[in-house]
């Protein structure tokens, strides 16, 4: 019974073992198809791909081995499954310490800090768009890209256009804080001056006994400046009589300021010749007449300087070259630039349209050169609702007529169509036809003769805005409607206000009763109190069709508007207290009376009360 045992337990480890391989083998398969489709967007997926391949291999051994019986046979197996799992440990050691070199897939650079050239030189071998945008900066030069609006390492086979954020270089209108330099010496006043970006700067120098030389004796201002506001600073070049003959240094390729301090800090004289250079930038030292080592006598000499206006630039065809070289012309001629896009059906997207200066004409260095790059023809867009087509309209200076009309089928203030459709071709001189949707249109029912509650049940069940006021006293019971606003049968848009009246009841037949039913009243007029000073003392009951002359709208100004009416409408009805608020809820412009204002022109009111007029802001 033993033997049959151990049999029965090896019989079941087996089947364990078998099981488990296969799991193994299957889940191998599922990483490799997951290396495959998963992995897509890793650098190293090929990588990834190798090395699910040997464990598939490698399980796929394992599990033979575990369902042949053949001794011989799961021996080979199992040799096979050493080899390939010493090649995946292999493999990686090699892949790990760069013995073998795996290609991956291409990314993004990290442009920061580099020069716009280069990135354009880059973005064209690998045909990719590039937007320029600049900025001033002080701590990026000139030129050099201060950030990109996409991640390095990003998978280049999804970038199909890139911004670049370009270094103007330092803002020379910016407001920054100066100290008051005075008592410095002049060379920790140039620091300063380099550290803040300085490029308006004069240093005078001047004999003075009482003041050390290169100190500073004065400074034409100081605290909150712009940069290139000028300042002046005189500072003591000592005793006349200390003066003494110093060697001519290579003044070449320094900028004037700093050729010329050395100058006066040595109380030299100096004359300024300037001259056009192909080398040497504005404003640079292009050469000397004085020779480097030659004495120079303070007292007697004179040294002339030639200094550099920069290139005689001749301004290209813009509209013959592409971006790349514009900017490379630009720079090479120290120039700046902005570029603009605009849309145009004649120039293929990425050309450039127009320059703000023509061939042939004459600039300098420093001058700004705006360039129009087309982005191709106009094609009506498709939009989701009326305000990003507002947005997009206004953006592009497009024209357009708004057309509303009633949709079962399309949300209010969605579009219904535009004419040109998405995806025409269109020119900035069209003016594009726009169909908004009014949504379901409702029919305004007949109030007339029904009760307050059953009114605003109807509105509810509608989806219109009901209002209600109070024409006075008559035979139909209280709360009863008399008239309303909107005409029967007539189609509006869901939320529209309806304004109706109801009746006050009959009127009261002795004072006390009166009183009661007055205040009753009051308390119905839109929660709004009653003047009881006036109700007191006014009996006349005649009933009045509001009249509101046109000239007493003030169109632009709610509070204008409130003005006038509150004088005129207390001339022609001296027994009707008016009020007004002023309200956000309305389509007309400001200083209108409102649609849903409880009593508007035409409206019936009565002596004796007292009645509320909204009005637009």
């Amino acid at each position: 019974k033993e033997p049959e045992l151990e049999t029965e337990n090896s019989n079941e480890k087996n089947i364990i073992v078998k099981l488990f391989s296969v799991i193994s083998f299957l889940l191998s398969i599922g990483y490799f198809i997951f290396c495959i489709y998963g992995c897509k967007d890793e650098i190293n997926n090929l990588f990834l791909i190798i090395n699910s391949i040997i464990i598939v291999i490698f399980t796929f051994f394992i599990m033979l081995s575990t369902i042949i019986k053949n001794i011989k046979a799961k021996n080979i197996l199992g040799t096979f499954s050493t080899i390939f799992i010493a090649i995946f440990i292999t493999f990686n050691f090699l892949v790990y310490k760069d013995i073998i070199e795996i290609p991956t897939q291409s990314t993004l650079d990290d442009f920061t800090n580099k020069p716009i050239t280069e990135a354009l030189q880059w973005a064209k071998e690998n045909n990719i768009k590039v937007n320029q945008t600049y900025e001033y900066s002080d701590n990026i030069e000139e030129y050099n890209i201060i950030t990109q609006n996409i991640y390095p390492n990003t998978l280049l086979k999804k970038v199909d256009e890139i911004t670049f954020t370009v270094s103007y270089g330092p803002n020379y209108d910016k407001f920054i804080s100066i100290p008051n330099m005075v008592g410095w010496d002049i060379d920790s006043a140039i620091q300063t001056i380099n550290e803040n970006f300085l490029n308006n700067v004069t240093i005078e120098y001047e004999i003075n006994n009482e003041v050390k030389k290169d100190l500073i004796i004065s400074q034409s201002i100081s605290g909150q400046v712009r940069r290139n506001e000028e300042i002046i600073l005189t500072v003591s070049l000592g005793r006349e009589d200390e003066l003494e003959p110093v060697k001519m240094i290579n003044l070449k390729e320094q900028s004037l300021f700093e050729a010329t301090l050395w100058l006066k800090r040595h109380g030299i004289k100096y004359e300024v010749v300037y001259v056009f250079s192909e080398n040497i930038k504005k404003n640079y030292v292009a050469d000397q007449e004085t020779e480097v080592g030659e004495m120079v006598d303070p007292k007697t000499d004179t040294v002339k300087l030639i200094v550099s206006k920069g290139k005689k630039i001749i301004v290209p065809d813009f509209t013959t070259m592409t971006v790349e070289e514009v900017t490379n012309w630009i720079m090479e001629n120290n120039l700046k630039v902005k570029f603009e896009t605009k849309y145009d059906s004649k120039i293929e997207e990425g050309k450039i349209i127009e320059a703000n200066f023509k061939e042939k004409d004459e600039i300098e260095a420093g001058t700004i050169i705006t360039i129009t790059i087309s982005n191709g023809p106009l094609k009506m867009p498709e939009f989701n609702n009326f305000s990003e087509f507002k947005a997009w309209a206004n953006n592009n200076g497009i024209t357009y007529k708004e057309d509303y009309e009633f949709n079962d089928n399309i949300n209010k203030g969605d579009i219904i169509k535009t004419i040109p459709s998405a995806g025409t071709v269109i020119n900035y001189t069209d003016t594009i036809e726009i169909k908004i949707s009014n949504g379901k249109a409702i029919e305004i029912p007949s109030f007339i003769g029904k009760n307050k509650n059953e009114i605003q049940k109807m509105c509810n069940n509608l989806g219109l805005n009901c209002t209600f006021y109070y024409n006075g006293y008559s035979n139909t019971p209280i709360d009863v409607a008399q008239n309303q606003n909107k005409t029967v049968g007539s189609k509006v848009v869901a939320g529209t206000y309806v304004n109706v009246g109801l009746s006050s009841g009959p009127k009261p037949t002795d004072n006390n009763q009166q009183n009661n039913n007055d205040n009753n009243n009051n308390q119905q007029q839109n929660n709004k109190p009653q003047d009881t000073t006036q109700t007191n003392q006014c009996t006349s009951t005649e009933q009045h069709t509001l009249k509101i002359e046109k000239d007493w709208i003030m169109g632009g100004s709610a509070q204008a508007t409130i003005n006038t009416l509150t004088e005129k409408l207390k001339e022609r009805y001296p027994n009707i207290t008016f009020k007004f608020e002023t309200t956000k809820e309305c389509y007309l412009s400001a200083g209108y009376i409102a649609e849903n204002s409880p009593i508007t022109n035409r409206s019936t009111v009565n002596d004796c009360q007292e009645y509320t007029i909204f009005i637009c802001e």
